[in-house]
């Protein structure tokens, strides 16, 4: 929770963060944000650390300070509850925001595939430049390919996301499609 209420208080302006032009939601649940059904009472309802609202545009943001194995199964099955529930037609975005530094585990949240896409749109850390720093010399598989990710870009740093957002907003909600 610490990670969605430091970002809360980025997004709406605070701590030297650019403020976006764009609305921001701490939801209950995902059966509140626009375009999504319901979930069936008979199926629990999945909760939303953080929603982008841009026009059409969605993005649903998964804030984990560490990713256990529990949870890495946990990212498939919420986004396949919300894929089921979409009702607007259109693509959304699927975000995670983590301060993870074990490699194996943020390697596979940069890897990990749903059909024929990544699973996230965005894998974003708190501070890669310190993940770089302690897998800097690391010779292993995982360390390369996340030494890889930061340099790409897929595993992006808070502040780049978020001035990323700032910069073109309407893109929020682009990257992920229903298919």
């Amino acid at each position: 929770m610490a990670v969605v209420n430091g970002l809360s208080r980025c997004v709406s302006g605070g701590w030297r963060c650019p403020k976006p032009e764009f609305p921001f939601a701490l939801l209950p649940s995902r059966d509140l944000l626009p375009g999504f059904h319901p979930s069936p009472p008979t199926e629990k309802v999945k909760k939303v650390d953080l929603a982008l609202l841009v026009g059409p545009g969605r993005t649903l943001v998964t804030a984990k300070w560490s990713i256990r194995a529990d949870r890495e199964e946990q990212f498939m099955s919420d986004f396949q509850a919300y894929e089921r529930l979409e009702s607007a037609g259109q693509d959304f975005g699927y975000v995670l925001i983590t301060n993870e530094f074990d490699a194996a585990r943020l390697r596979a949240a940069c890897e990990r595939r749903r059909q024929n896409a990544p699973l996230f749109t965005q894998v974003v850390h708190i501070s890669p430049a310190a993940v770089g720093v302690v897998y800097r010399d690391g010779g292993a598989e995982g360390a390369s390919a996340v030494r890889g990710h930061i340099a790409s870009g897929r595993l992006m740093s808070l502040e780049a996301w978020l001035e990323s957002i700032a910069a073109n907003p309407r893109q929020t909600g682009q990257g992920v499609s229903r298919s």
